[in-house]
């Protein structure tokens, strides 16, 4: 759906972003070459920028609000736990704290990992959805993609609040 046009900003889905990312962080700290540090900082400061106050992430940013379907708002403003958008943004904090010390990320991993604990919905159905209303509600969001809590998403949140436990 929102796949098949261009929206002018950048996508966290399916880690368009976070691969990237993670390729520019080994490859300066490979390299050590100092030319390949202002395109990482960016990226962290992409990552950064786009975190929402309470700790999760869009599924595109900048922010358009361009993608409306009849009956449906535009989702790709919502945060997305879709696709492991939270997971693989933390995880790349995670590495930029680990590779380099940037300690600038310290504060958006455990905002990303409180986001978890505010969106998990209670029981007797204690999951996640794909994605959140502003007001934090599960919602679908493509036209496929009904109100719904899901296993994958629910289990991929699970471990990844078991290894911030451990890391912590």
């Amino acid at each position: 759906e929102e796949f098949q046009a261009y929206w002018g900003n950048a996508t966290f889905d399916d880690a368009g972003t976070a691969e990237a990312s993670k390729f520019l962080l080994r490859l300066y700290v490979e390299k050590r070459d100092p030319k390949y540090k202002p395109a990482l900082d960016k990226a962290i400061q992409f990552v950064l920028d786009s975190q929402y106050p309470f700790g999760g992430w869009p599924q595109r940013y900048p922010l358009r609000y361009e993608f409306a379907k009849p009956g449906k708002p535009d989702y790709t403003s919502f945060p997305t736990f879709n696709d492991d958008v939270a997971a693989e943004n933390i995880e790349f904090l995670l590495q930029c704290y680990q590779a380099l010390g940037d300690g600038r990320v310290l504060d958006a991993v455990r905002r990303g990992m409180d986001a978890l604990l505010i969106t998990q919905q209670g029981r007797p159905q204690a999951g996640w959805g794909l994605q959140y209303t502003p007001e934090l509600k599960p919602i679908g969001a493509r036209t496929y993609e009904p109100t719904a809590l899901v296993t994958h998403t629910t289990g991929a949140n699970v471990a990844l609040l078991l290894r911030f436990f451990r890391l912590t």
